[in-house]
């Protein structure tokens, strides 16, 4: 581990490749969500919390935040979608891009008052 690698530009660099390299949407933003956005479904990466540095290593957790568009005005979740966004980043864990490697931690689910169901996925990162 170099000083440059807990830059947490890189590290959304790397948590952004691995979600457009396992396909789980292809929309994939860093930080922010679109504000007016009509996608049936995006993905935000970023860092959740501070990079904490351990002898000789780091850690920092990241946050995968998975949006489908609701299936109509009254808010029903498509859950289908969800689902498939879900897996097909847990099938891709332990992820391994040098320097960093990303497993998972935990999950909530929620919706917004933008007619979006969100899965918010918790991603350790560690930093050798």
């Amino acid at each position: 581990m170099t000083a440059t690698d807990t830059d947490p530009v890189l590290i959304q660099s790397a948590l952004w490749n691995m979600i457009s390299d396992i396909a789980v949407s292809a929309n994939v933003f860093v930080s922010n969500r679109p504000s007016n956005c009509t996608l049936t479904d995006f993905v935000v990466v970023d860092i959740n919390g501070m990079i904490v540095d351990k002898a000789g290593h780091a850690r920092c957790v990241c946050l995968v935040q998975l949006f489908a568009k609701d299936l109509d005005q009254l808010g029903t979740e498509d859950m289908g979608k969800l689902s498939t966004m879900y897996s097909t980043l847990l099938d891709a864990l332990p992820y391994n891009t040098s320097p960093y490697t990303f497993t998972k931690k935990n999950q909530v689910g929620r919706r917004d008052s933008l007619g979006y169901h969100a899965t918010l996925v918790n991603l350790d990162c560690l930093i050798y």
